[in-house]
């Protein structure tokens, strides 16, 4: 019973705060405030977190693992990834991402939200390292080539910025087609690093 209430507060708060963060930036929205409109006191407020850096640092955490949890389950990562498994991991975040687009309309701006893009950006390249050497066996991991990661950080900033673009323009084409241009994208930019 008590875990359920602490996590129907946290929602409450977190829900409040993104409401907040749509209407006014990071500066201008206050502990009482986000109190007021999520209808708790400030001791309960501090009871979950130290202060509201930690609060965006746990909204970005937790809509970064939400997008990637289940869209990577979708595909057989002991060997290496096939663009079929490739598209539907890069359809089911698209996806996640459309349904929740406020949300992450405002992790990708960055009003604060602790470099959600940045931390995106780290995980997917340690995954693609993964994937590198998945199909190049003979490489040792760590002795990957010079400049291999900062090819990949090049090429998932531009899919991230690909993406941030489609939110930020209301998500004017359909996920299918963009999940489409984005492993277009990959696969041409993957085969000039990796070949």
């Amino acid at each position: 019973m008590y875990h359920r209430q602490n996590l129907r507060t946290e929602k409450k708060i977190t829900d409040s705060f993104l409401f907040l963060l749509q209407k006014k930036p990071l500066k201008k929205i206050t502990i009482r405030e986000l109190c007021e409109v999520a209808e708790i006191n400030r001791s309960t407020f501090y009871a979950h977190y130290d202060d509201i850096y930690e609060l965006i640092r746990a909204i970005s955490e937790y809509y970064c693992i939400v997008l990637f949890q289940d869209s990577l389950k979708t595909a057989d990562l002991s060997v290496a990834l096939h663009p079929n498994d490739a598209y539907l991991i890069i359809r089911n975040v698209l996806e996640k991402s459309y349904e929740n687009q406020n949300i992450y309309k405002i992790l990708f701006n960055g009003q604060g939200t602790g470099n959600f893009t940045e931390k995106l950006c780290l995980e997917l390249v340690r995954w693609c390292k993964n994937l590198y050497n998945k199909q190049h066996p003979d490489v040792v991991s760590g002795s990957e080539p010079p400049g291999l990661e900062i090819q990949l950080t090049i090429v998932m900033e531009g899919a991230l910025g690909i993406w941030k673009y489609w939110l930020g323009n209301g998500c004017n084409i359909s996920v299918d087609d963009l999940a489409d241009e984005i492993l277009k994208y990959l696969i041409h930019n993957f085969n000039c690093i990796w070949n």
